[in-house]
């Protein structure tokens, strides 16, 4: 099989969601819709981007010892980080901010959760 990226819900339709293909080419599937499920979830996708606001925890690259609490900890991306592209800072739940990778140095520090 391919894999791809969920990029987005499609709005005022429950149940679809959008998938950006590693190919290029995106297409729309459903998750509940009709009772079916076109996909299967493999593992959970990098933050990829500067988005705020997305539940995150440690993803592939990460390299910040337990300045999230520990593995399995969560957190939220509060801001994107000025004049310098591909980072986000994140409020971890254990309470400590810090900044992190979303390409930047070719490197994603992130996952969505």
């Amino acid at each position: 099989g391919s894999t791809g990226v969920t990029i987005k819900s499609i709005e005022d339709t429950a149940g679809w969601v959008r998938v950006q293909w590693d190919a290029g080419q995106a297409a729309d599937y459903r998750v509940g819709a009709e009772s079916a499920y076109d996909l299967i979830v493999v593992e959970q996708a990098p933050l990829m981007k500067e988005e705020i606001g997305v539940r995150v925890r440690r993803g592939p690259d990460w390299k910040w010892d337990d300045q999230d609490g520990g593995p399995g900890s969560t957190g939220v991306t509060i801001k994107s980080i000025e004049d310098t592209a591909g980072w986000v800072r994140v409020q971890w739940d254990a309470g400590q901010a810090a900044d992190y990778r979303v390409g930047a140095e070719s490197a994603y520090d992130l996952i969505v959760v």
